[in-house]
């Protein structure tokens, strides 16, 4: 049986949405209900295929145009922040997260977050797991940031984040986790090995990309890539 062999690395950048904390299924339900209720469109189900990984400008943007919406993008935004406040702060951990986190905090890999999301989201998202977000050395968003040009599939967001890290590491010493196909296709161009932990409804053909397939976190053997391993 062949076995394959991955590059060890030194620094670990994780997205947020999807990935750390469980708030795809609540925007979609959110944008969902405006789409069909307040516009009367259909909201297609495959939308999500389109929209993953994507600021939520994009996103806006990509809704309105699939269902046909007479509405602007700030309009469409402001209709789903209005009723995602409430709910984005109540979002859970994805399995696994806290405890890789953790893991690798207490064995001194330095980590950070690189996300579409801008800082007010994220400070919405993360208001139930603070602790937790304080053991980032760093978060490094997308939206409303200049020193990202170009948002995912683009590598910007995932090169300004390792930038940051003090020993300025090179992109192959980073090891990124990801949901979106986009955010793969983001880390791999950034010259970075992607964990993949895809949403189960996303095609197969859309995990090619990623250097490792898991269901979740949990499944997540560190010692693979010359990271600490867990502890028996």
């Amino acid at each position: 049986m062949t076995t394959i062999r991955y590059s060890p690395v030194t620094h670990v950048i994780f997205d947020l949405d999807g990935t750390l904390v469980d708030t795809e299924d609540i925007i979609h339900k959110i944008m969902s209900d405006i789409v069909t209720k307040t516009y009367e469109k259909e909201y297609p189900a495959n939308i999500r295929h389109f929209t993953a990984g994507q600021t939520m400008v994009n996103t806006a943007n990509i809704v309105i145009k699939q269902c046909e919406l007479n509405c602007d993008t700030i309009e469409f935004i402001a209709a789903v922040d209005l009723v995602a406040r409430h709910y984005l702060s109540e979002c859970k951990l994805k399995p696994g997260a806290e405890r890789l986190v953790k893991h690798f905090y207490m064995h001194d890999i330095p980590i950070c977050v690189a996300t579409s999301s801008d800082m007010e989201s994220v400070m919405l998202k993360s208001t139930n797991h603070r602790s937790l977000f304080s053991l980032f050395h760093h978060i490094t968003t997308a939206a409303k940031n200049p020193e990202v040009k170009y948002s995912k599939p683009e590598p910007d967001v995932f090169l300004v984040a390792a930038s940051k890290f003090e020993e300025h590491p090179r992109p192959y010493k980073c090891l990124v986790f990801e949901d979106a196909y986009l955010g793969v296709l983001g880390g791999r161009r950034a010259g970075m090995q992607v964990v993949m932990i895809p949403d189960p409804s996303l095609p197969e053909d859309d995990t090619f990309m990623a250097t490792k397939v898991l269901p979740s976190m949990l499944y997540f053997e560190p010692e693979m890539f010359g990271l600490p391993s867990f502890e028996p």
